[in-house]
């Protein structure tokens, strides 16, 4: 009874001390919690006038239908755009500036059953793609046009919206298929894997516009430790055991007690096992040379979005169905795939009950804006160079989509004889 008395006469005390210290010191709270507000708005507000301070502009891309795939080309544009990676940022650069890693943005868009390919960027990078997209496509024609969706200037007060974003259903390092398994033999070397993708948005009616817009910016090396970690994972290596150092002082602690009387024990620090290649089986080894594939080119993180804008009085919604499997055939049941972002889109994710018509309006008004602004979707994934041109080059003839804008007659070199 007595020790019950004492212990609730010491929580009594305590807390009686807490509030005493609450109602004292609440201005520091309130401080914290103002500081962490005005913080995060500040970021917000350095970070876009930085982006507005880009210049951004939009590139349309028209190439001639040449008798090669364009894969491999592409993968070299991609790759000379990861130049543009910056390897880190000073404090007041990252966070009283609002300096961070620029991205470009590439288009696939249909309006008016005509598809076009746009890239809108900074205008920093202008010259440097241009000179990547000339290198390897040396008969396309670069031009500065003005976005639909700014040039017209779409309400969805007449129109209706639908959209999604794109996640993995895997860590990064785990990779898609990519256009060498679409060309394994004469057979399958007809197929482009871009076909099924401008399948997928095309033949929707005229007043229709569907777009399918890949955020692209470098990234480092980071991400490849993961990869190499999930490889020595699945071929069975064991890392040696450390030991932190809360452990470390419970060891020593125990040692030290019990030296008087026996001889102290340590744990052995050993140097883990290596991989048992022999007994993996055909699929482990399959998907650790995919793993190992992907990480040895140079990674983007990658955002994807895909949205359907239409008149409301002829907007379908059995389209939807379709253009969630744009990128289907890319995915593999052991290795990645692309699963559709609910947070991304406009659906409800959340208490779809409450408010629902209200809620989903906004959404849609959010989802809009985001498309205008260029925001980065905040679903990133990461992709190698393979990885992108696959999913996104400029079309060759074995494009069997006859809506894409293109170059219709082959542009000839000057004679020789031309006068000076």
């Amino acid at each position: 009874m007595k020790n019950f008395l004492f212990l609730k006469s010491f929580f009594s005390s305590l807390w009686e001390k807490f509030l005493f210290f609450l109602a004292n010191s609440w201005w520091f709270f309130l401080f914290l919690v103002l500081l962490i507000i005005f913080w995060s708005v500040w970021l917000e507000y350095a970070r876009l006038r930085y982006k507005k301070s880009l210049n951004w502009l939009t590139l349309e891309v028209l190439v001639y239908p040449s008798e090669k795939l364009s894969l491999q080309a592409m993968e070299q544009v991609f790759a000379g755009f990861h130049i543009a990676l910056k390897s880190s940022f000073s404090f007041w650069e990252k966070y009283f500036l609002g300096l961070f890693q620029e991205w470009l943005r590439i288009d696939i868009l249909a309006k008016e059953n005509e598809i076009s390919f746009l890239i809108t960027l900074p205008e920093k990078f202008r010259l440097l793609i241009e000179k990547r997209i000339y290198a390897q496509y040396p008969e396309a024609e670069i031009r500065v046009v003005e976005h639909p969706l700014v040039k017209e200037g779409i309400s969805l007060k007449e129109y209706e919206i639908w959209g999604s974003g794109f996640k993995f259903n895997k860590e990064d390092p785990y990779p898609i298929l990519t256009y060498p398994y679409f060309s394994q033999n004469k057979e399958e070397e007809r197929i482009d894997p871009l076909n099924n993708i401008l399948e997928a948005i095309s033949n929707f009616s005229k007043t229709a516009l569907v777009c399918l817009s890949y955020f692209i910016k470098p990234t480092g090396n980071e991400w490849k430790k993961e990869g190499e970690r999930i490889v020595k994972e699945l071929a069975g290596a064991k890392e040696p055991k450390v030991m932190g150092p809360l452990e470390q002082f419970f060891e020593f602690l125990k040692n030290l007690l019990v030296a008087f009387w026996e001889v102290p024990t340590w744990q052995e620090r050993g140097s883990g096992e290596p991989p048992n290649l022999s007994a993996l089986t055909p699929g482990q080894r399959k998907i650790i040379e995919g793993i190992e594939n992907k990480i040895a080119k140079p990674g983007f993180k990658t955002g994807l979005r895909i949205f359907y804008l239409d008149k409301k009085e002829v907007f379908d919604k059995s389209n939807i169905i379709n253009l969630l499997g744009v990128f289907s055939h890319f995915n593999t049941q052991d290795m990645n795939a692309f699963l559709p972002d609910k947070k991304e889109g406009i659906s409800l994710t959340k208490f779809k009950w409450l408010f629902k018509k209200r809620r989903e309006e906004k959404k849609k008004e959010e989802f809009f804006q985001k498309i205008k602004e260029n925001i980065f979707p905040a679903s990133e994934m990461i992709l190698n160079t393979e990885e992108l041109a696959t999913i996104c080059h400029f079309p060759g003839i074995k494009i069997k989509a006859p809506t894409v804008r293109k170059i219709e007659i082959k542009k000839g070199k000057p004679p020789l004889n031309l006068p000076h």
